[in-house]
């Protein structure tokens, strides 16, 4: 659920986003699909903990339906989520929750 004026963002729960990291790489089936397409990668940084998280997927400027759900463990391979160029328009996701796993 995202944070609102009524829902404030708990400490938890806005400390895990932060251990979140997009990455882009060169990748040739990206550049295929538009010049200059990379692959976005999300990568944990926090050294002990899981994180849940969802993200919402933007293309041309617009939020796409559906969310992308995972887990990510501590020192994992980041999470392949797709090209930051498609039909020469933008496209990347946004984290809209993260938080911890015991």
């Amino acid at each position: 659920m995202a944070p609102t004026a009524n829902r404030p963002v708990q400490a938890a729960e806005s400390l895990a986003g932060e251990y979140l990291e997009f990455l882009s790489v060169e990748d040739g089936h990206c550049q295929n699909l538009s010049q200059g397409g990379q692959l976005l990668l999300l990568k944990s940084t926090h050294p002990a903990k899981k994180i849940k998280f969802r993200l919402e997927r933007y293309f041309a400027g617009v939020r796409q339906p559906g969310l992308v759900q995972d887990v990510i463990d501590p020192g994992s391979q980041p999470v392949r989520l797709g090209c930051t160029r498609v039909d020469n328009r933008e496209q990347n996701w946004k984290v809209r929750l993260a938080t911890f796993l015991d």
